[in-house]
């Protein structure tokens, strides 16, 4: 049976680039002032885009002035009345020339993504609220429910997109204590706040998606969060959401009631970061722990002992919560002198444990270096190298050998010998190797590619006739900020660190 599995393409960190912000750099000189970490006169609308108490807000240097666009003076009416829109697209074209379970095949991921914020304080006199709504349209799009079946292991758990559009967020947030807490509830996700991916491009951990089943950017589940800011440089956040896989996978999100929640999923992290503005070699740190209380099915066995892949009539052993931690960072190691953003040399890391007993993918990590500002021209060029890491439990790697064992041999049967019977050792170790790179087309425009190796990937659909192969996937991307290019929105603030 086809099930729609979590978004966490690599779309989500650019999602973080490319949608509108409200980071702003820190006065040096008064770094204690509060008013400084979070908002200006005109900065609602932030449903998806970098938040000046969340660890995605990573000043680089002083924002660049704009070049006016046709609807700039619409756009200030609209913020100086508490209106700030928004409309983003990330179209996404992956291949797998040489690995996955059918070779040869692409899929293309456009996400339109229509955005808008309220000053509720300007609207409405609620004081220090705003409402943020975003909404996602499925297009352009190919091949999004089957890509999945084609080419798909732990590191790339692409979706089977079944609804054309998608709430992505609905939220309510308020801001208290001199602006320094700020709690949030509604129809929200991870990936704003926790387990962020911009420590490096799509530096997206497969956890949120194999260990915690929680949706992307696209998707939403009830939740609420509550940050606070220790100083401008330090946060701490906790975030609650509910476990309700039937809400994201088979509605379109706005249909509240659906389904019933399986459980409750809850994560604390604290953050730390310092831009181009406050030191010479910047950095940021996220690290958190998290806890479900679903419980989840062993990877492999069933209650009497025996295998699930040998005995599917058996009832799973089932494991009541998980709980886990990460660790990720960035750090510059080398820059320049030149002026704005200076040409740097950055790297970066991060590790998710998750040491259940039944787990599938106890370790997951990754490590990379990424080259930047090299082109004063184009301040968003970049390029750089990720290699990643995911190591299947010796329970999931043996249901996955049975598994496939037992498919060829009915298929042998069937076939009259003509499908041979495979009973391969699946490995536990799997790599994975990225060189990407990154080029400004125009403000708010930019355009991505990558060549990724995968090496010893599994199946996470392992009733194949084969081992999925050793061999390349590609992915080019075009992120398009309208509201930029137009005038109507703002510039984002954590473009390049």
């Amino acid at each position: 049976m086809k099930k729609p599995i979590l978004f966490t393409l690599l779309v989500g960190g650019l999602a973080s680039l490319a949608l509108p912000a409200v980071a702003q750099s820190t006065d040096a000189a008064n770094p204690q002032t509060p008013e400084l970490l979070v908002r200006g006169p005109q900065e609602s609308g932030v449903a998806l885009g970098s938040e000046a108490l969340g660890s995605m807000a990573v000043p680089v240097a002083p924002m660049p002035p704009l070049p006016p666009g046709p609807l700039t003076a619409l756009g200030n009416q609209l913020r100086e009345r508490g209106v700030s829109p928004g409309l983003t697209l990330i179209n996404a074209n992956f291949r797998n020339p040489s690995t996955g379970i059918s070779r040869g095949k692409s899929a293309n991921y456009g996400e339109l993504m229509f955005s808008v914020g309220l000053d509720l304080e300007k609207i409405a006199g609620l004081s220090s609220t705003e409402l943020n709504i975003t909404q996602v349209v499925h297009r352009p799009s190919s091949n999004t429910d089957q890509y999945l079946f084609q080419t798909g292991s732990a590191f790339t758990p692409f979706p089977v997109l079944n609804k054309a559009t998608d709430l992505a967020n609905f939220t309510v947030s308020h801001r208290s204590m001199d602006d320094r807490l700020k709690l949030e509830f509604g129809r929200m996700n991870l990936t704003r706040e926790f387990m962020v991916g911009n420590m490096c491009s799509g530096c997206i951990l497969s956890a949120q998606a194999t260990v915690l089943n929680q949706p992307g950017i696209s998707k939403s589940v009830w939740g609420a969060t509550a940050r606070y800011a220790l100083d401008p440089y330090r946060t701490i956040g906790l975030g609650v959401l509910e476990d309700n896989p039937d809400k994201w996978q088979k509605t379109s999100g706005w249909n509240w009631g659906h389904g019933s929640s399986i459980g409750t999923i809850a994560v604390l992290n604290y953050t730390q970061r310092r831009g181009f503005e406050d030191t010479p070699l910047p950095y940021k740190l996220e690290t958190g722990l998290f806890h479900s209380t679903s419980s989840y099915s062993d990877a492999l066995y069933n209650t009497d002992g025996s295998s699930q892949a040998e005995n599917s009539a058996g009832t799973p052993l089932q494991h009541n919560g998980r709980s886990g931690g990460y660790v990720q960072g960035r750090k510059v190691y080398w820059r320049g002198g030149s002026p704005g953003v200076p040409e740097n040399l950055a790297a970066y890391g991060g590790v998710v444990l998750s040491p259940g007993a039944g787990e599938k993918y106890p370790l997951e990590a990754y490590v990379g270096t990424e080259w930047s500002g090299f082109a004063p021209s184009n301040p968003l060029a970049m390029i750089g190298s990720t290699l990643r890491f995911i190591r299947l439990s010796e329970r999931r790697a043996l249901f996955e050998q049975q598994t496939r064992k037992g498919y060829t041999t009915a298929m042998n049967m069937m076939t009259g010998g003509a499908v041979p019977v495979v009973d391969e050792r699946v490995p536990r170790n799997m790599f994975l190797l990225d060189v990407h790179g990154r080029v400004g087309l125009m403000p708010g425009v930019f355009l991505e590619g990558s060549v990724q190796y995968l090496k010893n990937p599994n199946a996470l659909i392992p009733a194949t006739t084969e081992r999925i192969r050793n061999g390349f996937m590609t992915s080019l991307m075009l992120v398009v900020d309208f509201g930029v290019v137009s005038g109507l929105s703002r510039m984002p603030g954590d473009k390049i660190f």
